[in-house]
């Protein structure tokens, strides 16, 4: 993301394209190649292919989040625990869910939960935050200046705004990543447990949402990022290890 942009911050279009294209090879290309070669046991079946493409869709809408929340500021640091911790929760909860066991809860399962969220909170509050770029003479034209002082406030605006919308892409990363493996997995038991027949739609959504939406995103509005060798490899790399 970074590489790719062209104005030091972070893209995002260009590398979730080149993230669509990795799945496209490793999800799509290369099990279709196998599954003609060798076969497989399963079939196709519309109800596998409607669940395993929406369980890619799941997978593709998380990855968008993850580059969302990079874009508005947010670290490594702690997107990426907050998105591990999270959507195991979500996960559990959607299984416990879709085979009934609600009430089959016990005492460790909470426990684990109550320390997920202390892990999380414990990670949103130690978070390193970026140095103070204002010095006692900075603040002090500010002070008198009432544009400066405006400009000041436009920043702390914006600031929370782009805290605000780390919150909502982490969050759709934890909905989405947290869903994949129950909805796949029904995917793939409809298609009498088949491996790569479930991979390709997999793939098959990937592409839809990353390369021909994100190139339509991409016409429409235009970004400040270009494709170049270090950007696009560690992009398709990204998304080589997601698939």
């Amino acid at each position: 993301q970074h590489a790719m942009s062209t104005t030091g911050g972070n893209a995002s279009l260009r590398p979730f394209i080149c993230v669509g294209l990795a799945y496209f090879v490793i999800g799509v290309a290369v099990p279709t190649l196998l599954l003609q070669i060798y076969g497989e046991a399963g079939q196709w079946s519309a109800k596998g292919i409607l669940f395993s493409m929406a369980g890619g869709a799941l997978g593709a809408l998380g990855a968008l989040g993850i580059i969302l929340a990079f874009y508005f500021g947010g670290t490594p640091i702690y997107v990426m625990p907050l998105v591990f911790g999270g959507a195991p929760v979500v996960n559990s909860f959607l299984t416990i869910f879709l085979t009934g066991k609600m009430r089959e809860i016990g005492s460790i399962f909470l426990a684990g939960l109550i320390i997920v969220l202390l892990g999380a909170t414990t990670v949103l509050i130690a978070k390193p935050n970026p140095p103070k770029p204002a010095t006692p003479a900075q603040v002090e034209a500010a002070t008198a200046a009432p544009a400066a002082e405006q400009s000041l406030v436009e920043r702390e605006s914006r600031a929370f705004r782009d805290f605000l919308l780390q919150i909502c892409s982490i969050a759709l990363v934890i909905c989405c990543w947290g869903a994949y493996g129950p909805v796949l997995h029904i995917g793939q038991a409809a298609m009498d447990h088949s491996r790569f027949r479930p991979l390709i739609c997999v793939g098959l959504a990937y592409f839809v949402i990353a390369v021909i939406v994100g190139n339509l995103w991409l016409a429409a509005a235009g970004e400040a990022s270009t494709y170049n060798f270090s950007g696009t490899f560690w992009s398709l790399a990204a998304g080589a290890a997601g698939a």
